[in-house]
């Protein structure tokens, strides 16, 4: 490839990139902005104290720990077909005859 192709692609995808990043923190900013509204009506309506925002809120960030946790621990095992199984050991018979 030319450098002026490199160039031009490598600018489209640092504009895609950008565009994501923005629309990520867009997004993020909502909810952030859309959770203290919930938090603020709810103690103002003396549903919710700091204390219970503050408990609930480590049980949910534990909740999700934990959640990650699992998954790494637990990773998914694929097993071979028996055509995928008879390919390799077809593979490997032409190899010792080679």
């Amino acid at each position: 490839m030319r450098d002026d192709t490199i160039y031009a692609m490598f600018n489209q995808l640092k504009s895609v990139l950008e565009s994501m990043q923005l629309g990520i923190s867009t997004a993020l900013t909502g909810e952030v902005i859309q959770n203290e509204a919930l938090k603020s009506i709810l103690m103002q309506k003396g549903l919710l104290t700091e204390e219970e925002w503050v408990k609930t809120v480590g049980e949910v960030i534990q909740k999700f720990n934990n959640k990650t946790a699992d998954q790494e621990q637990k990773p998914e095992l694929i097993k071979p077909s028996v055509e995928e199984v008879a390919k390799v050991e077809a593979s490997k018979d032409l190899n010792e005859q080679m």
